[in-house]
Order: structure tokens, then sequence, then C-alpha cells
């Protein structure tokens, strides 16, 4: 009766532990505001609470992608991404803010749609 116990709490625990994992980040496309041009050879970094996760550059369409898989035991990591390019000013996303004020959701694929504006 114990190891029937025991084997019930262990699976239900395991249940709770992997259901409160999730995708955090997302992908996108990346524009120059004036000429309206994608942007090649953005550096994107994702960081998750303050911490570089994931990092790469946008491709000849401005496209990029950033993403983690963590856990969110007791909660969600705060999730930001940092856009940067010679001749134009840095962008940063805070995933929170921008998810609540454009109805983005990383899950369903929604893709980011970002304008960099150049410096000069």
């Amino acid at each position: 009766m114990k190891k029937v116990i025991f084997n019930i709490m262990f699976f239900g625990l395991l249940t709770f532990l992997l259901a409160c994992e999730g995708i955090v980040g997302g992908n996108g496309h990346v524009y120059d505001s004036k000429t309206k041009l994608p942007l090649k050879g953005v550096k994107v970094v994702l960081q998750l609470d303050d911490n570089i996760a994931d990092s790469c550059y946008s491709d000849e369409q401005g496209f990029f992608t950033g993403s983690r898989f963590v856990g969110c035991v007791p909660s969600c990591p705060d999730a930001r991404i940092v856009l940067t390019k010679d001749g134009f000013d840095t962008l940063a996303i805070d995933f929170n803010k921008y998810r609540e004020k454009n109805n983005y959701n990383s899950v369903s694929k929604d893709s980011l749609i970002l304008n960099l504006t150049p410096n000069k």
C-alpha cells in the first residue's frame, strides 16, 4: 500500500512540475523604420532574468528566432530581447509588456514585427 501511495504522489508531483514548463521567446522580422526594408545582421539576444540565454543574427529577410524551454516553477523567468546593429538605435523588448500590449502569443507561433530606427 505504501508503494502505491508513493507512486501516486511521485507521478503527481512529476506531472505538476512538467506542466509548469514552457517556451519563452519567439521569432520575428526586423525592419529599417525609415525604408521599411528587412535588416540583415541584427544581433538578437534573448535574456532570461537578465542573463543571456540565446543569441542569433537576422538573415537576409530580417528573420530571427530566439527561444528557450524553461521551467516556470515557482514562476516563469522575466524574458526580453535586445536588438543591436551599427547605425541603429538599440531596441529592447520586454516580453511580458509586449505580450499585453500587442496580444502576442509565442505558443501559437505569432511572429514579432520590429523596426529599428537609424541613429544617423
